[in-house]
C-alpha cells in the first residue's frame, strides 16, 4: 500500500470498499494470505459485512494479532470480552514442548473485529521488539496465552501454506522449533530462548521481491481483462 496507491484508492480505502475488492480477487484464485491491518473498529456496517463474507469465502486467510504486556505498555483499552477471548483460545496451538525456555507472555491482544477474525483461517501475532540499542535482529515466533501458543504472522503464514499441523510441531527453546511437512521431512527453524529467530533480510526494500500496489489487485477485481 504505497502512497500512489492511496491516492487512487481514495474513499474506497477509507470505506475499505479496496480491502473487499481484494479480498474477492484472492478468493476467486484461491489464493492463501496475511492482512497485518488490524481492523479494528467498525466503519461502513454494509462494507464490513461484505469484506467479512469476502474473507470467509477465502480458502486460508491469516490475520494479524498484537500481543501485549499491559505493564510495559501501560494500556488502558478495553479488556478481551468473552467472544474475544473465544477466538483467541480456538487460535491457539499446543505444539510439544521439548523445552520451554523463556517464551514471552502475552497480557493481552489487540484484535481484528470479530466478524473477520471469526472468518480467519489463522491469526498471527506481530509482536517485535528490537535489541537494547534499537536495532532490529530478531522476532518471536511464539507468545505464551492461557494455556497455548499464539504464533507470528510469518509462521502461521507458513502453516496455512504448507499445511503444517500445529499439534505436532515441537518446541525445543534455545535450540530450534521443529515444523513437521505432510510428506514426512521437517523444517527446522534455531530459536534462542525466547523462541526469537534471527531475521535473515534478504534485501532492502526496492530489490528482490515482486510488489503489486493494492489499487492495481483491487482494479483487477473490477475488469476481467486487468
Amino acid at each position: 500500500l504505497n502512497d500512489r496507491a492511496e491516492r487512487n484508492l481514495g474513499e474506497r480505502l477509507n470505506t475499505r470498499e479496496a480491502f473487499v475488492q481484494l479480498f474477492s480477487l484472492l478468493g476467486e484464485g484461491n489464493l492463501n494470505a496475511g492482512m497485518d491491518f488490524l481492523f479494528t473498529e467498525r466503519k461502513d456496517a454494509v462494507v464490513d459485512q461484505a469484506m467479512a463474507k469476502a474473507a470467509g469465502d477465502m480458502s486460508g486467510l491469516v490475520l494479524a494479532v498484537v500481543p501485549l504486556d499491559t505493564v510495559k505498555t501501560n494500556y488502558s483499552g478495553d479488556p478481551l470480552d468473552a467472544e474475544d477471548s473465544a477466538i483467541l483460545r480456538k487460535q491457539l496451538w499446543h505444539p510439544i514442548i521439548k523445552k520451554a525456555g523463556k517464551i514471552p507472555i502475552a497480557a493481552t491482544f489487540l484484535m481484528p473485529n470479530k466478524e473477520l477474525a471469526k472468518r480467519a483461517r489463522l491469526l498471527g501475532h506481530i509482536g517485535v521488539e528490537p535489541d537494547s540499542d534499537g536495532v532490529y535482529r530478531k522476532t518471536t515466533l511464539l507468545y505464551r496465552w492461557e494455556d497455548g501458543y499464539m504464533p507470528a504472522f510469518s509462521l502461521a503464514l507458513a502453516a496455512a501454506n504448507l499445511g503444517i499441523d500445529p499439534s505436532r510441531v515441537v518446541i525445543d527453546a534455545g535450540n530450534e522449533i521443529a515444523l513437521p511437512l505432510q510428506d514426512g521431512r521437517t523444517i527446522r527453524v534455531p530459536v534462542d530462548e525466547t523462541g526469537s529467530v534471527w531475521i535473515p533480510f534478504p534485501s532492502d526494500w526496492n530489490s528482490g521481491w515482486r510488489r503489486i500496489a493494492l489499487d492495481k489487485l483491487a482494479n483487477a477485481d473490477l475488469s476481467d481483462d486487468e
